[in-house]
């Protein structure tokens, strides 16, 4: 019986199998600073979660014209924006040309329109029906190292804001490092104010670039805890933006989370290819358990027998998840989308 990735091989005409790719990757020496040449660094390669449900920012967002469609901070929506981040992403490490869009079938057609009018390149999971991020987040790694190469996911959710790009490229470019050595990064805001509306993060070990280990995720707390975590400095908000290798994520989803591994590689062998569009088998993906990449795995990495290491980077950048009105406010119109987009 085939797996996941050569399924998904067969369907797109490669090669290879990704694990083949990453043991080629594990074998090349590196230099003495640890950090590999140009030529033998992992692409980095989108993936944004646009599956949300449109249940905030009520009325202008809606069920069937969710947040991340409309333009809420400039003249691109939340998705095209998200989209622009990483195409001007700089010399040092080369991006995937074609981002994946884990979407719902009700928001298919207005993700393909504002590509489309985008002049984007991406390709479309089409979800039978919402199992949160740490499937959506499966799928697209699978399909990602899909022709044959391990690659470093950079995972985006599609309704965030970001006012500074070139801060949030030297993140990602740290993140990258970590992730390309095995760890699963995520990146953490610095807060600026006592705010219960964002998860936490507890910082362990520092790194020389300004990273730490991961000592535990926090969830939402009162008020006067989160002025608490302020006054500290040792903690920084769960941003819910990722960096870690398709390989890495699927190694430690099987090893923590079974049923949804077994689930949404069912799902993929069983999927159809329909470009843009990618349609998993509906039938295990219906079976496959709900959750998020933070309950699922993150919050799991500090146990003993992990299967990798938590490492969280330092986002300042303008972030924000545009949660609710007021943190819209706080959003200028005119710069919150105005990435540099890549030339030609």
């Amino acid at each position: 019986m085939l797996n996941a990735t050569q399924a998904v091989s067969n369907l797109e005409g490669a090669a290879a199998p990704a694990e083949q790719e990453a043991a080629a990757q594990a074998d090349r020496p590196a230099p003495d600073d640890g950090v590999p040449p140009l030529a033998q660094r992992l692409r980095l390669a989108p993936v944004v979660l646009a599956g949300g449900a449109g249940t905030r920012l009520w009325p202008l967002s809606r069920e069937h014209y969710p947040k991340q469609l409309i333009d809420l901070v400039g003249t691109d929506s939340l998705l095209q924006a998200t989209l622009r981040r990483l195409s001007a992403f700089g010399a040092e490490r080369e991006v995937v040309p074609e981002a994946i869009i884990t979407c719902g079938e009700e928001h298919r057609f207005t993700t393909a329109e504002q590509l489309s009018k985008s002049g984007i390149q991406a390709r479309l999971v089409v979800e039978p029906a919402r199992r949160n991020t740490a499937p959506a987040l499966t799928i697209a790694a699978w399909l990602a190292q899909g022709k044959g190469e391990d690659v470093i996911l950079v995972v985006m959710p599609a309704d965030h804001a970001i006012l500074d790009g070139p801060a949030f490229h030297r993140a990602i470019a740290i993140a990258a490092g970590h992730a390309e050595r095995g760890a699963m990064v995520t990146l953490g805001v610095p807060p600026t104010r006592p705010e219960t509306g964002y998860g936490y993060i507890r910082l362990g070990q520092g790194h020389a670039d300004g990273a730490h280990d991961i000592a535990r995720f926090v969830e939402k707390p009162a008020i006067e805890i989160a002025a608490q975590y302020v006054q500290s400095g040792q903690y920084w908000w769960n941003s819910g933006i990722f960096v870690v290798r398709a390989t890495v994520w699927l190694r430690a989803l099987q090893a923590l989370q079974p049923a949804i591994y077994e689930a949404c590689m069912a799902a993929v062998i069983g999927g159809k290819l329909q470009p843009p569009y990618f349609r998993p088998d509906g039938e295990p993906f219906l079976q496959c358990p709900s959750d998020s990449i933070d309950y699922a795995v993150m919050e799991r990495l500090d146990q003993p027998g992990a299967p990798c290491q938590g490492v969280v980077v330092p986002l300042t950048a303008g972030w924000s998840d545009l949660g609710s009105w007021t943190r819209c406010g706080t959003q200028p119109r005119r710069t919150a989308t105005a990435m540099p987009r890549a030339a030609g």
